[in-house]
């Protein structure tokens, strides 16, 4: 998205990026250089100009009164111009006003003050006194750009201050549009408008694309929101974080707080979440969005918003907005400690002064509130830039439970402390020490850290002791996560006495401190202490941090369980009290009930009492000790456990002493529990406490006492005997866990090692102790059941992430998450000593051994996958769920990678789900002997175990043995077994440990069928073939015929036996013409020719019903041809309106048939249903002259008699058509189908039903003599004719077709009207006709004349009047359903009447925009006046919609996880993420429709297959009829075809010269075509490319073929692209060639390629560089060059040389080097020749008239090839390509040398680093020794300059080939980098490297960009 920002005064422009860059710096130096680059230019309020009156002034604007209508503020920063919306945008701006105040902004063509409106915004109404952010849309305005913007206000007089104006234009292709589907808004986190301190990562969510990560608090994205429709919103989050994150994000909308998300732990920065937050009132239009990091670690895919009926939350407390309006503390029970006690600064590296302000420290709303602020400060003549507050309590006490509820502060660099130091501490500046008690320094005072937080390590509490023994990095400490510690109170309980402090938080203990040994270095705890409260600010303070706080509800303290000391801070003394007394255990250092003090006098056994001092004398018994005499003490008890407390000391040297007790009173012996051993040390008297745990009901009546070591005196006083009231160990939480780390092969920092990281540790982490052996330890006491991540760092923290062990050899899967390369343990319920590791390394490296040696690929298995239940294998899928490293306790080191490797073996197990295995026959399992000389295998089952030795004799060697189970059966369950268990010594590897079944139960396919019994044991769809073609039945079309298996077209022939076996109408060819028997006309005639013969009607003379004509067709030849071989005519009529009368004519020679009886036209013959018969003719002429006649001649004359009941009121045509009668050659001819008019002709003129004299014969008479108008009709029409004289005049017309009565080709008034007068006034006979007839006359009898006046006298039929309505057909449904907001599309309807034929349909109606149901009338009437109606119903309702649709496992075996697919408009779409057949998916999905179909089939949820290699149109529809469909496109794996090459016998492929025989398929998926397995040869290729662990290889096929699409041909090249990470520089290179003027450029396409069932990746494969006419098209006689390097060329490759060039390759035509007649190659002529013409060629162009245009080196090169060769290669630095090798060029004799193909640019685009070619500037191919002189010429130049141009105008269209490309390589790269994990990594030679593909893709991109414009101008200076 394209940002500018108009004005702000909040900061200037550069201000903003200081900001952006400081807060990045701790992150990428790449991403700030990003961030600042793309950041927006910002103008300031100088920038607006006023006009018309308007006013502004300091961010304030007014529209007064007095101003025009016009008036407004034109923005005059010319550097935002020009604007442009095609995607459209958005205008956000922030604005505050005492008063309502219209706000509306214009966009104009041309530059202020020119007035030329373009696009008016809509407008919004500022009111409110807070500033808050507006936003305005701006909809796509298409190619428009702008150069003026205007503001205007719409309200007067009302001043409104407007700032931070941006204008932000969309961009589709981002994939950033966040339109509405559904009534939910989806917006791609990535899809901000701006963001602070953020980065962008690829995520492995549903659905792709980035997140935004590495969030910190005070990191901050805004996005612009455009909502459709006003309402009621409820927002979602889709997050992710290791360890949780609380507060989290803060979310503003339009400036106001409205939602908080706290985000629990999902335990992987890449498991999501969706979380629900609060609901949201939102009117339509834009809206901007913030999201503020209240604290780090939190992952956003994206956010939503839903429309809801449900009703608007309270918006969060506003955690951020930080009221000073408070009370100072309580003065009586707080002191502000200023003082800096450590000259300017504070110890611990703080930044702050801490200040006596309420700004820093206040109470209010019943909270102490200490806030750490961001602003410039000075104080004791230091001025520092941050404040905050550090507070003493001026109460102190000595044992008791002291309680806090608080909240903490967030943000990286704070550090909130509640905490306690002893009274007499002597840190200048403390309460106490102003006092007079400050005697005693610091750490010896003893420090209790009650509760501590830092921001860098967000939500984890900590509790810690300070003492001589320990402090700084202490180890005496213990903590937990709180995930809402800075967005919720928590209660902090710390729990002291005179044996232990214990330490709680919300009633949990996380630690407990209580040392064996008490003194003064251990113990300082026995005097007073005071609280402090304080919030300290680090050096490594987050950029963004303003101001933050600790929030403290209440103080508690309690001694004895009373209430001592408090603060509630409350603001009333009426306030509910929140401590309580009773919530908290009385404890008190002296409790006379529970504690008791012994007296030990009464020795036995010999042994000696001296007062306090006891000895264990040698003569003693060895059961002699010392009993308690003071019975009162007794009885003793202790169910909850208790302590031996007493004061010790050792003068003579270290003593052990113990305590026993008995049950019945001494001198009785019982024994009933014997304490633990105490060992006393030095002659300083200490305090000791021996642990007893609980005794259950157990009463003592005996305590005697125990010296240990004889003739030892030692000194023991103050006994005391403990009963804890409550367990004294409550069910532990935690486990004690050591970490252990080799630093042997590093030099050790001498700062110490550190166990840190994660989120346990933090950054700062555990200071490690060196046992001396270079071995480094520290124990941790971590939570039960949690992951805890670290890593070991040689070095303090100093304040950084920095100085961690390398990630190097930490690979993922075998000890780290790989979230940051963490090393991980997951924390059981029970203490654990982690073994050694190395540093750096995830295996054991103890000082001294030797490494491990590299172990070989294992083996891979043969075994059919679905024969297989797979434990640990690098072939098969494994099962899910096991754990190949369970926590038994074992010395076995384990690596889990490729193989499974056990190091300094004494046991080791995998844990796996509980299997039923009794149907697998064996156990196999391979092995990998390093050194070993006992080994067993075991295998598990619940309570029963038992093993099988493994062969450890062969070592260095991979060794497989199949295990029957059988040997296990006896004792272990096989139907549920869970535990393998090896045992043995040394090291050892394994692989493939997988159950198998019997070959006779093996099912290699799963369809069924034994692979003994099945026909296709690899082919689950067959398993029968019954021809024995090699077709299975289910695929053969013929099952039983073994010549056929297929019928393509479906018409029941084979194609083997189908000439057309792609068309089912045609089967046979019988003239081989290529056209099909049916459709060829002349399907024995193979020549087709164009017919000569031409056939056509001669008459058009109207007729009229029931009259007979005669029919002349005619005869002509278009050749001049008269002498012909014969004709085959049939002539067609409709029967209905014409009879056949007879044939009076036609051409008598050669005829052979003259039709005397019409045929009825079965056939059709002339494709017209109509004409229903047909009369045939034919002649044919043996000597080949007919007809012989002088043409055109008449053909024949056919009589016809038109049928009565025809054209009785309107005239009518029929048709005449013509059919060939033979297929013969020569007898065919053309001939137009021609169309006779009948007319409707009757003596009842005026059409009243009778023929009258006195009115038709009076019409007739009168329009004979010549009579019109009034002369012709007054008095003439009859009073009932329905006719209207223009009518009459009309139908007068019509009568004259029959008013030429005695047919001498005239209508006269004295002979046929007479007649006609005469005959109606009933005159027959001779009357009738007396010289009335003329001379001329063809009918001038009386009887002819009376005959034919019958003949058109009106009839009954014309008397019946015309009742029958039109006949009306509806095109389309009759009931339609129509959606929501769709457009009606009117199919229309038709009508037919009986008499009039088509009449016009009318259509009336209306549809509505609303929900309902409308009806549309189609009417239609007949000229007779009848009418008909039909109606369509349209029903409008909500369109169903399918809300859910995905592929689940349960219904679709073949995958292994669901699939959801993305919903839109009307697609849906998704990828199946591996590579399974997608041609019967079962879906499920849910709909608000009565059902859904595919193509008419009902669809049963999550039951119904269908394939999907195509996309399937899914139709929901509901009851009323309304329906929507939805395109489902699935994506298979990754979207490209599927090559699937499997070697004989699965050899493997370990030549560059020798091939592997093998077969070769393919999976075109959508675009390309499949390919069945197809014999092939392959080996590898490549040089620097071999090396790698993708490998390279070529491919032939034993006769040419189509691969992949590309034309057929034998050998192809599979590019592993390793190196290139982007896989697109070769294709990229290929594009270059498309647009050039070299000859060929090889064709490539990518595919995934299997390799004998294993993935190994994507490949681009090309066409092979050789020649043949598809690709270097040189013929036999040419040659294909290569420039090479010696090392590179095969043993018989042959080579020349030439002064420039050591050796040029000959790589076509073939030529030995010793021929079979024993001749040398040198001998050979071709090698002669073009040897001596390359060397002429290099002679010219080095010697002094190269550049001559006709003897120079333009006659021996074609200088175009030679132009763009260069050009592509220097455009793309192409590494090899200056003089290395892949220089093709081709030569055919008598032509000249043309340079290409290319070849070869996996290292073009700057992916070197051992050249200067890594660089954009600088000239590469111009170094080329032909190119260099080649460049001397200017003709050669100019060529160059003008063709860069062409190169330099298509630079985007291959940057949006690149991106085309890596869209398509969307899903592969991502599978390909699993494969060989190579993002990130350095792969030889890259100069860079990236994390995610996409900055691959861009780095590309940037380089060819930046190259270009280097050339752009370097080429304009040759």
């Amino acid at each position: 998205m394209k940002t500018l920002s108009l004005f702000s005064t909040a900061k200037s422009a550069y201000g903003y990026a200081v900001q952006g860059a400081s807060a990045l710096l701790s992150k990428s130096i790449l991403l700030l250089a990003l961030t600042v680059l793309s950041l927006s230019a910002k103008a300031d309020i100088t920038s607006w100009a006023s006009f018309g009156g308007a006013e502004n002034s300091n961010d304030i604007f007014t529209f007064p009164s007095s101003a025009e209508s016009w008036g407004g503020y034109a923005n005059t920063n010319d550097s935002i111009y020009p604007l442009s919306f095609p995607d459209g945008g958005v205008i956000t701006f922030t604005a505050a006003s005492n008063s309502p105040v219209v706000v509306r902004f214009r966009l104009e063509y041309q530059p202020y003050p020119n007035v030329e409106p373009a696009y008016n915004t809509s407008s919004v109404t500022v009111n409110g006194t807070t500033e808050s952010t507006y936003a305005i849309t701006v909809p796509s305005q298409g190619n428009n750009t702008f150069s003026s913007f205007i503001l205007y206000l719409g309200t007067r007089d009302v001043p409104v201050t407007i700032k931070n104006a941006q204008i932000t234009a969309s961009n589709a292709e981002s994939g950033c549009n966040s339109s509405a589907i559904n009534g939910v808004i989806k917006v791609e986190a990535e899809c901000f408008s701006s963001q602070d301190g953020t980065q962008l990562e690829t995520t492995s969510d549903t659905g792709g694309g980035q997140n935004v990560g590495y969030v910190d608090a005070f990191d901050s994205m805004t996005y612009i929101v455009d909502v459709p429709t006003t309402g009621n919103y409820l927002l979602s989050y889709r997050t992710a974080s290791l360890n949780g994150s609380s507060p989290g994000f803060r979310i503003f909308v339009d400036g106001q707080y409205s939602d908080i998300i706290a985000v629990p732990p999902t335990s992987g920065w890449q498991n999501w979440q969706t979380q629900q937050g609060r609901v949201v009132a939102l009117n339509s239009g834009a809206h901007v969005v913030k999201f503020d990091a209240a604290s780090d670690g939190i992952n956003l895919n994206w956010f939503s918003l839903t429309s809801t009926n449900s009703a608007v939350d309270d918006p969060p407390e506003n955690g951020d907005s930080i009221d000073v309006d408070g009370q100072p503390v309580d003065a009586t029970k707080w002191f502000h400690q200023t003082l800096l006690p450590n000259g300017s600064s504070w110890f611990n590296g703080e930044i702050q002064h801490y200040t006596n302000r309420t700004e820093n420290a206040y109470v209010s709303d019943g909270t102490l509130k200490i806030v750490a602020r961001k602003e410039a400060y000075t104080d004791q003549g230091v001025t520092k830039q941050y404040t905050s507050a550090r507070l003493n309590s001026k109460f102190a006490f000595k044992y008791g439970v002291a309680e806090f509820r608080a909240k903490m502060p967030i943000g990286t660099g704070t550090w909130p402390a509640i905490w306690m130091l002893g009274k007499s501490i002597s840190e200048p500046g403390t309460f106490w020490a102003s006092q007079g008690f400050g005697t005693t320094g610091w750490p010896a005072v003893g420090e209790i850290d009650i509760l501590e937080h830092w921001g860098s390590n967000q939500n984890y509490a900590q509790s810690a002791m300070h003492t001589t023994s320990s402090h700084g990095g202490t180890v005496n400490k213990g903590g937990r996560y709180i995930p809402t510690i800075s967005s919720e109170f928590h209660t902090y309980t710390m729990d002291w006495n005179a044996d232990r402090i214990i330490f709680k938080i919300d009633g949990q203990e996380h630690y407990r401190y209580n040392p064996s040994v008490k003194n003064a270095d251990t113990w300082p705890y026995d005097s007073e202490f005071f609280f402090l409260l304080n919030v300290a600010v680090e050096a490594n303070i987050a950029a963004g941090f303003s101001q933050s706080a600790m929030e403290v509800d209440y103080v508690c303290v309690y001694q004895s369980g009373n209430l001592v000391w408090s603060d509630e801070f409350n603001s009333g003394s009426d306030a509910t009290s929140d401590c309580n007394s009773d919530s908290v255990d009385p404890v008190d250092p002296v409790d006379p009930v529970s504690q008791k003090l012994a007296s030990f006098t009464g020795a036995f056994g010999g042994a000696v009492v001296n007062g306090d001092t006891y000895t264990f004398p040698s003569g003693a018994e060895t059961w002699a000790g010392i009993a308690n005499d003071n019975a009162d003490i007794y009885p003793l008890s202790f169910p909850n456990g208790g302590t031996v407390t007493f004061t010790g000391a050792a003068p003579a040297g270290d003593v052990d002493v113990r305590f026993r007790f008995e049950r019945l009173p001494y001198p009785d012996v019982e024994p009933s529990y014997d304490a633990a051993t105490v060992t006393l040390s030095g002659s300083q008297a200490a305090t000791y406490t021996v642990e007893i745990p609980p005794q259950g009901d157990n009463t003592y009546s005996s305590f005697l006492l125990y010296v240990v070591d004889r003739d030892v005196p030692v000194n023991i006083s103050n006994v005391q005997v403990s009963s804890a009231s409550s367990p004294v160990d409550p069910t532990p939480t935690t486990a004690s866990v050591t970490f252990q780390v080799d630093m042997s092969a590093v030099d050790t920092n001498a700062d110490g090692v550190y166990l840190a990281g994660g989120g346990v540790f933090g950054q700062d982490g555990l200071l490690m102790t060196d046992n001396g052996d270079d071995i480094w330890s520290v124990t941790a006491e971590l939570d039960f059941n949690t992951r805890v991540l670290y890593k070991f760092r040689n070095q303090p923290s100093y304040g950084t992430w920095d100085g961690f062990e390398s990630a190097t050899g930490l690979i993922a899967g075998d000890c780290n998450t790989g979230d940051y390369n963490d090393r991980y343990i997951d924390v059981a319920n029970a203490d654990i000593v982690l073994p050694v590791v190395a540093y750096g390394s995830c295996t054991a490296d103890p000082h001294g051994q030797q490494p491990l040696p590299d172990i070989p690929a294992a083996p891979v298995p043969t075994d059919p996958a679905n024969s297989v239940l797979s434990i640990f294998s690098s072939t098969y899928g494994n099962l899910d769920g096991t754990d190949y490293n369970p926590n038994w306790a074992q010395a076995t080191q384990v690596a889990v990678g490729e193989n499974l490797v056990y190091t300094n073996l004494n046991y080791q197990g995998t844990q796996y789900t509980n299997s039923d295995v009794s149907g697998y026959e064996y156990l196999n399992v391979d092995y990998y002997v390093i050194e070993s000389t006992a080994l067993n295998f075991y295998l598990i089952s619940p309570g029963q175990e038992t093993s099988y030795p493994l062969n450890v004799s062969q070592t260095g060697q991979w060794q497989s043995v199949k295990i029957p189970l059988s040997h296990y059966a006896d004792v272990v369950n096989l139907a549920d077994a869970f535990q393998f268990k090896v045992d043995g010594n040394g090291d050892v590897a394994f692989n493939n440990i997988y159950f198998v079944v019997s070959s006779a139960q093996m099912d290699s396919d799963g369809d069924g069928v034994s692979d003994d019994n099945d026909a296709f044991p690899n082919d689950p769809s067959e398993s029968v073939d019954s021809d024995g073609d090699g077709v299975g039945d289910n695929a053969d079309a013929f099952p039983f015929n073994s010549n056929e298996s297929t019928d393509s077209d479906g018409d029941g022939v084979g194609d083997n036996s189908d000439a057309f076996p792609e068309d089912s109408s045609e089967t046979a060819d019988t003239d081989g013409d290529g056209i099909g028997d049916n459709a060829d006309p002349r399907p024995l005639d193979p020549n087709n020719f164009t017919e000569s013969q031409i056939i056509s009607v001669v008459n058009t003379a109207a007729l009229s019903r029931g009259q007979q004509f005669t029919l002349d067709i005619s005869y002509d030849v278009s050749s001049n041809d008269n002498s012909l071989t014969g004709l085959g005519l049939r002539v067609h009529f409709d029967s209905s309106k014409l009879s056949f009368a007879q044939v009076s004519d036609y051409i008598a020679k050669d005829n052979i048939i003259v039709a005397s009886n019409s045929e009825l036209d079965t056939d059709d013959f002339d494709n017209n249903p109509t004409t229903d018969q047909f009369l045939t003719f034919a002649w044919v002429s043996i000597s080949g002259d007919w007809p012989n006649l002088a043409l055109p001649a008449n053909l024949v004359s056919i009589d016809f008699v038109v049928a009565d009941d025809v054209a009785q009121q309107t005239a009518e045509y029929t048709t005449i058509g013509f059919s060939s009668a033979s297929n013969a050659q020569g007898f065919g001819f053309v001939g137009d189908s021609y169309q006779l008019q009948i007319s409707p002709a009757t003596w009842d003129i005026d059409l009243n039903g009778e023929a009258d004299a006195l009115t038709d014969g009076l019409l007739m008479l009168r329009h004979a003599f010549g009579l019109e108008g009034d002369a012709l009709l007054n008095g003439a029409v009859a009073t009932d004719s329905p006719l209207s004289d223009a009518g009459v005049m009309d139908n007068m017309s019509a009568t004259m077709v029959i008013a030429d009565i005695d047919g001498n080709g005239t209508v006269d008034a004295l002979t046929d009207a007479l007649m006609l007068l005469r005959y109606l006034f009933d005159l027959n006979g001779e009357a009738l006709v007396k010289d009335a007839v003329a001379t001329d006359a063809t009918r001038s009898t009386h009887d002819d004349i009376q005959q034919y006046l019958e003949a058109y006298m009106p009839g009954a039929a014309m008397a019946q009047p015309d009742n029958t309505p039109p006949q009306i057909t509806l095109n389309g449904e009759q009931t339609v359903g129509l959606a929501v907001g769709d457009n009606y599309t009117e199919a229309g309807a038709s009508a037919t009447d009986a008499v009039d034929g088509d009449v016009v349909v009318t259509i009336s109606g209306a549809i509505g925009t609303e929900i309902g149901t409308y009806t549309l009338t189609y009417s239609a009437v007949d000229t007779a006046g009848n009418s008909a109606s039909v109606s369509r119903t349209i029903v409008i309702d909500q369109a169903p919609i399918i809300t859910s649709f995905k592929f689940l496992r349960s219904n679709n075996p073949s995958l292994s996880n669901d699939v959801i697919f993305d919903i839109n408009s009307d697609t849906i779409s998704g990828r199946i993420p591996e590579n399974i057949s997608i041609k019967e998916l079962v879906a499920t999905f849910v709909h608000d429709g009565a059902d859904i179909s595919v193509s008419a089939v009902n669809q049963a949820n999550g039951a119904t297959a269908n394939d999907f290699t195509q996309p399937v149109v899914y139709k929901v529809s509901k009851s009323s009829g309304v329906s929507k469909s939805y395109s489902v496109d699935v994506t298979k794996f990754t979207g490209l075809p599927i090559v699937y090459i499997n070697t004989t016998n699965f050899s493997g492929i370990d030549s560059k010269e020798n091939y592997v025989t093998g077969t070769i398929s393919v999976d075109g998926g959508r675009n390309i075509p499949d390919m069945a397995a197809t014999p092939i040869e392959i080996r590898g290729r490549g040089n620097s490319t071999w090396g790698h662990p993708k490998k390279p290889y070529q491919m032939k096929f034993s006769t040419k073929e189509e691969f992949l699409g590309m034309p057929e041909d034998k050998k192809w090249i599979f590019l592993a692209e390793y190196s290139d990470k982007t896989m697109l520089r070769n294709s990229a290179a290929f594009e270059m060639g498309y647009i050039s003027n070299l000859d060929w450029t090889p064709q490539s396409e990518y595919a995934e390629v299997y390799l004998n069932n294993l993935y190994q990746g994507t490949y681009n494969i090309t066409q092979k560089v050789e020649e043949t006419n598809r690709r270097v098209a040189i013929t036999n006689d040419g040659f294909l060059l290569e420039i090479d390097q010696l090392y590179r060329l095969d043993a018989d490759d042959v080579y020349f040389s030439t002064d420039a060039f050591s050796v040029i390759a000959i790589k076509e035509p073939s030529i030995d080097q010793v021929n079979e007649n024993g001749v040398s190659f040198e001998q050979d002529q071709r090698y002669n020749y073009v040897k001596n013409y390359v060397n002429q060629f290099e002679d010219v162009l080095f010697g002094s008239s190269f550049a001559n245009s006709f003897s120079g080196y333009a006659a021996y090169i074609d200088v175009d090839s030679f132009v763009d060769w260069y050009l592509i290669n220097e455009i793309l630095k192409n590494q090899d390509a200056r003089w290395y090798s892949s220089i093709y060029f081709h030569l055919i004799p008598g032509e000249k040398i043309k340079m290409g193909p290319l070849w070869d640019h996996d290292l073009a685009f700057g992916n070197v680093n051992y050249a200067p070619t890594e660089y954009t500037d600088g000239w590469w191919i111009q170094q080329n020794p032909w190119f260099s002189r080649l460049l001397e010429d200017p003709n050669f130049v100019a060529k160059v300059k003008t063709r860069f141009d062409h190169f330099r105008n298509n630079e985007q269209y291959i940057l949006n080939k690149i991106d085309a490309y890596a869209e398509k390589l969307h899903w592969s790269q991502q599978e390909n980098d699993n494969r060989w994990q190579t993002l990130g990594q350095y792969v030889w030679p890259n100069p860079v490297w990236f994390d995610t593909y996409q900055e691959e893709v861009d780095h590309l991109k940037d380089w060819y960009q930046a190259r270009m414009n280097w050339l752009d101008s370097a080429i304009d200076a040759l």
